[in-house]
């Protein structure tokens, strides 16, 4: 098929936008409602064109969303460890129910198997938890061999009749921690094992930031290669949960739907049952510090959450995360008054070999402990700590000095002794997320490691936030945003998806719930299903006829372009065209700013390469040089204003029309280097551009 020739689009057709809607509901597509008495015949040329929607458009073999797009699984463990039993007589006997009540107590997640294949198949798929095993000597010989190198397997206790036997098979494996035959001593021997466990799972997770040599010094410019991204998304992501405002209703709301998720998983907890009731009773924003040190599953799961980084379990805690933070704030105003320069703190804490090699290497750059970092003003507290602590094969206590300026207040900490269920004079609290430059590292005497670090006010968030235009109001869009950008488009799908299934909880709703449906239709095309991509645009348009919202809106506009984005995609080129000029029409009705000006020109730029795949080359250059003229315009703003790096970016997709599409010019392609205040070299776009140039002069016949 052959693009339809371009129509001239009135700049105001009538006013007929201001009365009437554009809707569009596959399958049949664009319809025009005329409110009476007005004349629809105005209309422009290609909205009629799409009235009769291409009928080969089928999304009824597409999944219809779920009512509710987030739940947690009935069977979901929300703590670190699992404990397994795998025996053909696991639940006959009343010996085995009564022991299995009391290993509850140690490890609440327990889960029981009579079937060897059942519970390997859990095993291997449980690549986020951390399990303990209790198996019959039986079929711990069928099953051991296939399970005991997985690195989420944490223990293994044999339980038999036959002592003398098992033991002898189980010396090759080193998890398995004991042969047993008397209930009461498995339950002992688990319980004491697990206190020591308790001390090398309680490792704080940890991220590295390296600058680049080529960054300017003063941090301008952030590196957000593959080698620093998950320290930057995961920063991100707390610093946009702090920003979002909640009211005391959306509070409660989530204290309320957290508690019932925590009733549910601890239902056989009666221990647990009666603090979460104490929790929901007496939680408040002035005691978030106490709950959050207090021994119970609060504690244990937020820092699971964190360890993980598990968006949803996040999202649960952001209201506690929240209080934390105001209540760290509060003291740090009010406390550590005594610090005039600068007072070090102390920690103990025991990390892989891996991580400690990590931060041998990463001297001059910033580690951020993922999780609030309890300190103390006590140097031989802590370092007792390192010295009596177990060693294992791939962990070492570490003893960390963190010198900290009182001026550093990015992230806040302070003396929690008051606010604490822990009677300890010197805690010090650091938020979550802080961030420390890793200044040296060494070994004491008795060769024992430790590292230097200093709390660091360089905020790369913050950076980042004025980078890309991010604003002080954050809402939970801008959540997805980052997921996007940093490529992690699961849990953009993941955190969306559980935004769509509660919209009346947020403000803007309507808004909110178009820019889910377009993000997700944007995840799809990442993931080349366009087919559902369209599905979630076409969602969003429907959306907006349900809703009767009017179309004089940039995002509505958005919409449009995505759909004929996808329709060129699929070779679609006819309809893609009329989308797009439906775009370019609804923003020539649109006050301009310098994002509705990008969008413009990349529908012109798209409707170039309609043209120029129908082989119908004057009328691509026509809007080839439209795009080209928004583009260098936008960079001389930004260059104008001391955005040099929005300026390269700009140049550079001017640099790609030229290269894809226009007849060389040698003085454009000189005016879109020409960016002031910054030379070739420094834009790294230096060759691209002189091959470019050497290339139109030969063509025009002039030289450089």
């Amino acid at each position: 098929n052959s693009p339809v020739e371009q129509e001239t689009i009135p700049i105001n057709p009538n006013n007929w936008l201001n009365t009437a809607k554009i809707l569009l509901s596959p399958p049949s597509g664009l319809e025009i409602y005329a409110i009476p008495g007005d004349n629809p015949s105005s209309l422009p040329t290609c909205f009629a064109k799409i009235k009769k929607y291409d009928q080969g458009h089928d999304v009824s073999s597409i999944v219809p969303e779920r009512q509710t797009w987030f739940s947690w699984e009935d069977d979901l463990n929300l703590e670190t460890l699992s404990l397994l039993w795998l025996d053909e007589n696991v639940q006959q006997t009343n010996d085995n129910k009564l022991t299995q009540e009391k290993l509850r107590t140690v490890i609440n997640c327990l889960k029981m198997f009579n079937k060897e294949a059942e519970c390997k198949e859990y095993i291997q798929k449980a690549k986020q938890e951390k399990i303990v095993l209790v198996v019959s000597g039986r079929l711990g010989q069928i099953v051991i061999p296939a399970i005991h190198a997985l690195p989420q397997m944490a223990a293994i206790y044999i339980y038999c009749q036959n002592k003398l036997l098992h033991e002898k098979w189980s010396e090759e494996y080193p998890k398995i921690n004991k042969v047993i035959c008397n209930p009461s001593e498995l339950v002992s021997r688990i319980q004491t094992d697990q206190h020591q466990r308790n001390k090398f799972d309680d490792t704080l997770p940890l991220n590295i930031y390296v600058r680049s040599e080529q960054q300017p010094t003063d941090g301008s410019v952030i590196n957000l290669d593959k080698e620093n991204a998950e320290f930057m998304w995961f920063q991100l992501f707390i610093d946009t949960l702090l920003r979002l405002k909640y009211s005391d209703e959306k509070k409660y709301a989530s204290v309320t739907k957290l508690v019932c998720k925590l009733k549910q998983n601890y239902k056989d907890d009666p221990k647990e049952l009666e603090i979460i009731d104490e929790f929901a009773r007496t939680h408040f924003s002035t005691n978030a510090v106490r709950w959050y040190t207090k021994e119970c599953c609060i504690y244990r799961l937020l820092n699971k959450a964190l360890s993980i980084k598990n968006i949803d379990f996040l999202f649960e805690f952001r209201f506690l995360i929240h209080d934390i933070y105001d209540q760290l704030k509060l003291a740090q105003e009010y406390g550590l008054r005594d610090i005039t320069n600068s007072i070090t703190f102390y920690r103990g804490q025991i990390i892989s070999n891996d991580e400690l090699d990590r931060i041998k290497n990463s001297i001059g750059g910033f580690i951020s402990m993922n999780s609030f970092l309890s300190t103390s003003r006590n140097q031989q507290q802590a370092i007792l700590f390192v010295q009596t602590a177990t060693k294992s094969r791939n962990f070492q206590p570490v003893l960390f000095n963190i010198k900290v300026n009182q001026n550093a207040t990015t992230k806040p900490f302070a003396d929690i002794s008051c606010l604490s269920t822990i009677p300890n004079g010197n805690e010090i609290l650091f938020m979550l997320g802080s961030v420390f430059r890793i200044k040296n590292v060494g070994y004491d005497r008795e060769h024992h490691p430790y590292v230097d670090l200093e709390f660091d006010d360089y905020n790369l968030t913050s950076i980042y936030f004025k980078q890309n235009k991010i604003d002080d109001e954050t809402n939970l869009l801008t959540l997805f945003h980052l997921l996007f950008k940093m490529g992690e488009y699961n849990k953009a799908e993941s955190f969306i998806k559980r935004v769509l299934s509660e919209p009346d909880e947020y403000e803007y709703a309507p808004k909110l719930t178009i820019e889910c449906y377009n993000g997700l239709g944007q995840i799809a095309e990442q993931k080349k299903d366009f087919k559902q991509a369209l599905h979630y645009y076409y969602k969003a348009l429907d959306f907006i006829k349900n809703r009767s919202l009017s179309l004089v809106h940039p995002l509505i506009a958005r919409s449009f372009i995505q759909v004929g984005l996808v329709h060129f995609t699929n070779g679609n080129i006819k309809l893609a065209n009329d989308y797009l000029n439906i775009a370019l029409y609804i923003y020539s009705t649109l006050t301009k700013d310098a994002d509705r000006d990008l969008d413009v020109a990349k529908c012109y730029y798209s409707i170039g390469d309609i043209y120029n795949k129908a082989k119908k080359s004057d009328l691509a250059f026509i809007n080839y040089d439209k795009a080209l003229k928004i583009y260098k315009n936008i960079t001389k703003m930004c260059s104008s204003t001391g955005n040099y790096l929005s300026a390269l970016q700009y140049s550079q997709k001017a640099l790609k029309i030229f290269e894809n599409s226009l007849p060389c010019n040698p003085n454009d392609i000189r005016a879109i280097h020409n960016i002031p205040g910054l030379s070739f070299e420094q834009l790294k776009v230096y060759e691209d551009l002189k091959e470019m140039y050497d290339i139109c002069s030969k063509q025009v016949g002039q030289k450089i």
